[in-house]
């Protein structure tokens, strides 16, 4: 069974996480809202892959979890976000 760790602050984004990836036989170990509580999380469970956010609840980015993390095994990594891609310029009118 793969471990999973979500750094995440939206609650129902991590609900719905959560109830999918344990319907699919995978077990949760933790989930963050701030980078410091994921590295922790990761440290101490060394899960086989993270689901970070790009903007969590201490307003750091999930981008700076892997560089903080100091064991070798380091999880494989999903980034996911929440925010639509940026809207494209309205055409300049003459």
């Amino acid at each position: 069974m793969f471990k999973i760790i979500i750094a995440e602050d939206d609650l129902s984004v991590v609900e719905l996480l959560d109830q999918v990836l344990i319907e699919n036989g995978y077990k949760v170990c933790g989930v963050a809202r701030t980078v410091d509580y994921a590295v922790d999380l990761i440290e101490r469970h060394k899960p086989d892959f993270a689901i970070l956010d790009l903007v969590l609840s201490d307003g750091c980015f999930g981008t700076e979890i892997p560089a903080r993390l100091h064991s070798r095994d380091r999880p494989g990594i999903v980034y996911a976000t929440g925010y639509p891609k940026p809207a494209e310029p309205e055409p300049k009118r003459l």
